[in-house]
């Protein structure tokens, strides 16, 4: 039986080091391709008579955008991370957080969203009046000749409250 796992094992060796080996052949070809590309590059600057500053500003240009694209991966790592991981980078950052943060949403926003419902049909009323003796004099003073007669015909906010 110990033979047995130990062949077993062996053979799982075998294909993980096996596809490793395809893996790693990827990753080599493209930098092959890519000095490939830039001696090319280089070679056909010189065929050219053309000045080496070219090739400078090349060299520069491809330096300054691997920087970049490994920032940006770098930050894109630490985006998932943080995306995965929210709950915990809260809990440890917790002494950076204003007081608010501490408090649950239902315990912080329940009082003022009781205010919002008792106030909710008196604010539509106000709404309503704002705008159409407010608003639509003053659409009528500033724009006659492109809104004659404009006016809001219906004006209603809704049975659902505002929430916070």
């Amino acid at each position: 039986m110990t033979e047995e796992k130990k062949t077993s094992s062996s053979s799982k060796n075998k294909k993980n080091k096996k596809q490793d080996d395809e893996v790693d052949l990827i990753p080599m070809a493209k930098k092959f391709g890519k000095l490939f590309g830039c001696m090319l590059f280089g070679y056909m600057i010189g065929y050219t008579n053309m000045s080496t500053w070219w090739l400078s500003v090349t060299a520069f240009m491809w330096i300054i955008r691997d920087k970049n694209r490994l920032l940006q991966q770098r930050r894109l790592r630490f985006e998932r991370a943080v995306a995965e991981d929210e709950k915990n980078i809260v809990k440890y950052s917790v002494q950076d957080l204003p007081g608010w943060v501490l408090f649950p949403d239902m315990e912080r926003a329940e009082w003022i969203n009781r205010i919002f419902k008792q106030m909710w049909p008196f604010l539509g009323e106000y709404v309503k009046n704002l705008l159409k003796n407010k608003i639509e004099k003053n659409i009528d003073q500033v724009m006659p000749d492109y809104c004659k007669g404009f006016r809001f015909e219906k004006i209603d906010l809704g049975s659902v409250t505002w929430q916070c």
